[in-house]
């Protein structure tokens, strides 16, 4: 990632958990939104895939540790593989090991996240209409 914010200008980051997100979570419950009548409960002779989710892997800035990490996995037999990656990592630690595991044939879910630094400035109007 780049152009993370000084330890100084992190404590200054509001929190997500507010007063007013507290009041909507408890409104949304209260209203009874969440409930469903055995809704996580599957149908009998429900089967699950076994790629059905993907272990959640992050890069690190040593290597090597790619290499510890996809070694660990074919361990324990794991072929479905998840990881975080911005348009802004193609070419730092999450691309490398992004590629690494293309190459070692793991089945690979993408989740696209934003980057640190623009998810940073989301508290800005000007960076909203981006």
């Amino acid at each position: 990632m780049t152009d993370i914010p000084s330890k100084d200008k992190l404590e200054k980051i509001p929190s997500m958990v507010d007063g007013r997100f507290l009041l909507k979570a408890i409104k949304h419950i209260m209203k009874g939104d969440l409930l469903l009548s055995k809704g996580h409960i599957p149908e009998a002779g429900h089967t699950v895939p076994e790629n059905f989710i993907g272990v959640g892997v992050a890069a690190s800035d040593d290597p090597r540790v790619d290499d510890y990490l996809i070694d660990r996995l074919h361990e324990l037999n794991i072929i479905s593989v998840r990881i975080d990656l911005s348009y802004g990592d193609i070419n730092g630690n999450a691309g490398r090991l992004l590629r690494k595991l293309i190459n070692e044939r793991f089945e690979v879910l993408l989740h696209l996240v934003q980057p640190f630094n623009q998810a940073y400035e989301m508290e800005n109007e000007a960076a909203q209409l981006e």
